[in-house]
């Protein structure tokens, strides 16, 4: 025979039941071949699991034959393993046989070949390196314990000594609080073997043989103690020349305290850290929670991130943007959510929600933009722009996991526009809530809406306006029923639908949700509204004392071009007004109806009426009241905008005012108008119009002073007073003594 030139090695991958494997190359005998299969070495036989071999002695080689078939995937390897030895003996006279001969060539060549096949599967140096290169391996002594390495100017092998391949990055800190049950904690990263972790809980050393390591989870043999401190460090090891963010120091300016850029670093989370893209397209949902669920603070980068499920925040969370129209999440879905929001903070004590925009343009159904329930403490809302939702600020404590009070909660610089069903904000169910700065515009329904059971409110500045876009009006606020202690202080409401503030009590819903009580009103403006610039009131119902809105004090402000009344006092009850203007508007200055205990002093009531339809044209009108009072007042009824300071100035103008004032005395107790209520340019001879039966007994007290006789000119209750200006003697003054209306008046 001849020896081709071949490679006397063949490897196959198996199909299922596979026997028969080929291979290429020649052997002398059949126990010259092995076989791997998946690397375990199988023997030549007739049993299970081994094999025949066919081919000896042919050039191309034969077969080997699993005798039992081979399962998919397995590798089966084939290669020559002859021993190296000559079998055949030559004697002197002895036959010299070819065929003797050429088997003993054969085998030479064969093992040549199986040599040369060995040759190529070792590391060889090749033949472009210098002839002085030495590649003996180290001694037995020298390489012990130690890895291979070329030298780095010989290129020789040479033994290296593990420890300079890796430099320590420093330790990596893992806590957690054992709760005597669990006993698998999961790790940042894969320590590697409990040798490179360092265990303590409640600060005391735990030996390995307690605790083993399995991927990233530590898994001790019995459970730490409830509410244990279990602190597990991590060695991080890397190869030499490379860092980490570990391993560089970082000291703040003005500091001589170092510590490494990692701790810094981690002090927050961006949501891109995560996967978050923020290309508008990208759906951001998952990353983003994936944040929240594992980081104090959370840093939403300048992007437009699309979301589809709800974000939900837990306690002591900061999520922050990078400022309103930068940092944009958007809720790119139609649906509705089960949560009802897409940013939920439900019972997320001490949490703060800042700088960002969060948008909806396909008006799903019942979804809020923010909502904040359950017993929350200490929420903060700060430079918000929520828009787009059926209500985009959604508070209620009375919903939500743990149901209770939103307690200590604000929004401040907070903008709540374009609801497709809603309000701007909705409030029920607070304590101590302060709205500060806030802007609410263009909503359907209220700008604000406080809606029941809420104590200690402050709306402080800010603008609610242009609301009321949808069928029904909007108020710029509206605190419907059921709040104590509620300060609107500095908050300016224009354009919208209803009225500018409205203060109700609503008698269906008192029984639950209680009544509006203790509210100040500081120096507000309020105007250009389709109704009044502030409307006190309680629904129509019951009697006249059924759950009066009551204990209202305001302040200043302004109240002026409204489409009805620049104040409306309603079924209301210990109601001060202490200065402010109220002017400009269609209807009356001041409404006061169905009333208990009103007191007003040093306001200004000026050029009102212009388009009178609910009250006659007069500055101030007072129907069915008890204890009503005015002092210190001003009453004109026209627009002295033009004017010179010369009472002659008004001469050229027309008044607003038939009468300055409307006192309707059916119902009415104890109505008291003092001489320092100044009444001016009306059309009418006097300046007040008495209507209604005066109903023996009731005192309407009015104080004024004026020129010629009262008798069958000046209205007035028993007790009234008229001081003439140019009487004399016992002509000065007159006191009305009997009578109604215009008679009965006794000059003193």
């Amino acid at each position: 025979m001849t020896v081709l030139d071949s490679t006397p090695r063949d490897q196959y991958t198996a199909t299922s039941g596979q026997t028969v494997f080929p291979y290429t190359f020649e052997i002398a005998a059949a126990g010259d071949i092995k076989v791997l299969q998946n690397g375990t070495l199988i023997n030549q036989g007739t049993g299970a699991g081994e094999y025949a071999v066919s081919g000896v002695g042919v050039d191309a080689g034969g077969n080997v034959t699993l005798v039992t078939g081979a399962t998919a995937g397995d590798v089966l390897t084939i290669y020559r393993d002859m021993a190296y030895e000559r079998l055949t003996a030559y004697t002197n006279a002895g036959d010299f046989l070819a065929a003797d001969v050429n088997n003993d060539f054969d085998r030479l060549w064969l093992a040549l070949q199986q040599n040369g096949g060995d040759l190529d599967r070792v590391l060889i140096a090749p033949n472009t390196d210098p002839t002085s290169i030495d590649m003996t391996i180290p001694d037995k002594a020298t390489r012990l314990g130690k890895y291979l390495r070329f030298n780095d100017t010989t290129g020789n092998p040479e033994a290296g000594d593990a420890a300079g391949l890796y430099t320590s990055a420093g330790m990596n800190n893992y806590n957690f609080t054992g709760d005597g049950a669990t006993v698998n904690f999961t790790l940042g990263m894969e320590p590697g073997g409990e040798n490179n972790t360092q265990v303590y809980i409640d600060g005391v050393y735990q030996q390995k043989d307690t605790y083993n390591v399995s991927g990233a989870v530590v898994q001790f043999s019995a459970a730490p103690p409830n509410l244990s401190t279990i602190e597990v460090m991590v060695v991080q090891v890397l190869p030499v020349g490379s860092t980490t963010a570990s391993q560089v120091s970082f000291t703040q300016a003005g500091s001589t305290y170092g510590r490494n850029v990692q701790l810094k670093l981690q002090e927050s989370v961006s949501v891109m850290d995560f996967g978050a893209v923020g290309d508008g397209v990208t759906d951001d949902t998952a990353a983003i929670q994936a944040a929240i669920n594992v980081a104090a603070k959370i840093i939403v980068p300048a992007g437009t991130y699309k979301v589809i499920d709800t974000l939900t925040l837990k306690d002591n969370t900061t999520f922050q943007g990078d400022g309103v129209g930068l940092t944009i999440i958007n809720y790119a879905s139609s649906s509705a959510l089960s949560s009802g929001a897409l940013l939920l903070l439900d019972g997320a004590d001490s949490a703060y929600v800042s700088d960002l925009s969060i948008t909806h343009s396909l008006s799903a159904s019942g979804v809020s933009g923010i909502k904040m329930i359950g017993a929350s403490y200490n929420v903060k809302l700060e430079r918000l722009d929520v828009s787009g939702f059926s209500t985009n600020f959604y508070l209620d404590g009375g919903e939500g996991a743990v149901v209770g009070k939103l307690t200590r909660c604000s929004l401040t610089e907070c903008c709540g526009h374009d609801t497709h069903s809603g309000y701007g904000v909705r409030v029920q169910n607070t304590v101590s809530l302060l709205l500060k700065d806030c802007n609410f515009y263009s909503n359907t329904l209220d700008g604000i809406k406080l809606r029941a059971l809420n104590d200690n409110t402050r709306v402080v500045g800010g603008q609610s306006y242009n609301n009321g876009t949808g069928p029904s009006n909007g108020n710029g606020i509206d605190t419907l029923s059921g709040g104590y202690e509620l300060t609107i202080d500095g908050l300016e409401c224009y354009g919208n639908d209803g009225a500018g503030i409205y203060c109700k009590t609503d008698i269906s819903l008192a029984p639950s949700l209680g009544v509006t009580r203790n509210i100040s009103i500081v120096n507000c403006v309020s105007h250009h509204n389709s109704g009044d610039g502030i409307q006190l009131t309680r629904n129509s119902g019951g009697t006249n004392t059924d759950y009066l809105l009551a204990n209202v004090q305001i302040l200043g402000g302004r109240y002026y071009s409204n489409g009805a009344n620049g104040l409306v006092v309603g079924r209301s009850r210990n109601v001060n007004v202490t200065g402010g203007s109220f002017y400009d508007n269609d209807n009356v200055g001041i409404g006061v109806v169905q009333s208990i205990d009103v007191n007003i002093g040093n306001v200004f009531i000026v050029h009102n009426c212009l388009n009178p339809t609910s009250f006659p044209p007069v500055g101030l009108s007072v129907s069915q009241a008890v204890r009503f009072n005015m002092s210190n007042s001003n009453i004109n009824g026209s627009d002295c905008d033009t004017c010179i300071i010369q009472p002659s100035d008004y001469s050229t103008l027309t008044p607003t005012h038939q009468w300055a004032i409307q006192l309707h005395l059916t119902d009415s107790e104890n109505i008291n108008l003092d001489n320092t209520v100044q009444c001016s340019n009306y059309l009418e001879p006097q300046p007040i119009y008495i209507t209604g039966t005066h109903t023996a007994g009731t005192a309407v007290i009015v104080d004024q002073t004026g020129t010629g006789t009262p008798e069958n000119v000046q209205y007035g209750g028993i007790g009234s007073i008229f001081r003439r200006s140019d009487g004399a003697g016992s002509t000065s003054m007159y006191v009305k003594e009997s009578g109604v209306a215009k008679t009965g008046w006794v000059a003193k």
